[in-house]
């Protein structure tokens, strides 16, 4: 995740140089527009011209581009369930619940990464939504969950909020499925609250997430280490209180592709479709970047590892092999200390449940069946 810090402010304040450079470029051609040398003026207003083109359309041959066709793919979309719900938390967040499958089926409660939401599942529930009782939770300030009026984005207070949306459901022995962010919510919650809570947890499971400040388990981590309190802090900071500007740039970013260049090289491997990278640009840039940053602020401060042993149900822990935020050594160490780990690895980024969904889905559904012989 540090990655994203620096990636997304670098498109953002491209995406700003741009606008800065169109606006000029139309000034120069209204001041100079009545020359009798019309060359000038008019070369000004063709540049102009296409890079506003380019800021409003540059998505689709930019991730065309970047992209892979699949014949006969199943394409994702933003389409959500009428079976839902809001759970009223103390410190003032909604947090928005979404259903599927039958009320009767295993309960899975599954909790996205952050700059994303629940939508990120598509595929998921696709798969599983037939036979289990899904249960998708919107991480708060993100997707359709308000955020909390004290303005705690820390990884306790959503693991409370996991704890509170187990009791509001009534999901009995329920799998815990994580991605990202929401793989260190569960290690948290399992850390502090699975032990006493009278509710049995079946399992859980951890993809693509850490056990530690992330920027310890990231590609270059001695950098990043060294750059996290003198850079990354900061720029967290900047994005809160610049968060109405840089919000203008990220959609921006989004609108021009730049955004889904940062995706791409960020989160997938190449064998994303279209469709696939264009979803997760725009649950990426719909997060407020002052939400973005309080929550990278709190994985900063960030650690479980001395409670991974208290995760005793069966754990199973999916890796990117070319997971470039977080390094596939970092499940490998999850599923060694936890008591009944078993890890799996996919050929993808960090976004595997999209671009791999197929062996994703696959190894949960066989993991599953596995505890259900047990």
């Amino acid at each position: 995740m540090p990655f994203a810090i620096l990636w997304f402010l670098l498109f953002d304040l491209a995406s700003f140089a741009l606008v800065a450079v169109d606006g000029y470029l139309f000034y120069e051609w209204y001041t100079h527009r009545n020359m009798t040398n019309q060359v000038y003026p008019l070369t000004c207003l063709f540049w102009a011209a296409g890079i506003a083109a380019f800021m409003l359309l540059g998505k689709y041959p930019i991730a065309l581009l970047l992209s892979r066709w699949r014949k006969n793919g199943r394409r994702p979309n933003l389409w959500r369930t009428r079976q839902r719900d809001y759970l009223q938390r103390p410190d003032g967040t909604k947090i928005r619940i979404d259903y599927y499958g039958p009320e009767e089926g295993q309960p899975i409660i599954l909790i996205h990464g952050w700059n994303s939401d629940s939508r990120e599942w598509f595929y998921q529930r696709k798969f599983f939504e037939k036979d289990y009782r899904l249960i998708f939770i919107d991480l708060p300030g993100l997707g359709r969950s308000s955020r909390p009026k004290n303005k705690d984005f820390s990884l306790t207070k959503m693991a409370n909020d996991l704890d509170a949306v187990i009791k509001h459901t009534g999901a009995q022995k329920a799998i815990l499925w994580g991605h990202g962010m929401g793989g260190m919510i569960i290690q948290t919650y399992c850390g502090r609250f699975m032990s006493a809570h009278p509710i049995e947890i079946k399992a859980v499971i951890l993809q693509h997430t850490t056990y530690i400040n992330p920027v310890r388990t990231s590609p270059l981590s001695g950098l990043m280490t060294i750059l996290r309190r003198p850079v990354l802090t900061p720029i967290c900071y900047l994005l809160i209180i610049l968060s109405p500007l840089f919000r203008v740039c990220r959609w921006l970013s989004f609108l021009n592709g730049t955004h889904h260049l940062a995706m791409r090289f960020l989160y997938f491997t190449g064998r994303q479709t279209w469709r696939q990278l264009n979803m997760a640009s725009f649950l990426s840039a719909k997060t407020a970047p002052s939400v973005f940053a309080r929550g990278m602020l709190a994985m900063l401060r960030w650690g479980v590892e001395e409670w991974l042993y208290r995760i005793k149900v069966p754990a199973l822990v999916v890796a990117g092999n070319r997971d470039r935020l977080t390094k596939p050594e970092a499940s490998q160490h999850i599923s060694q200390q936890v008591s009944n780990g078993r890890l799996f690895t996919v050929r993808s980024g960090h976004m595997g449940q999209m671009e791999r969904h197929e062996d994703t889905n696959n190894a949960v559904s066989e993991f599953i069946r596995m505890l259900d012989n047990e």
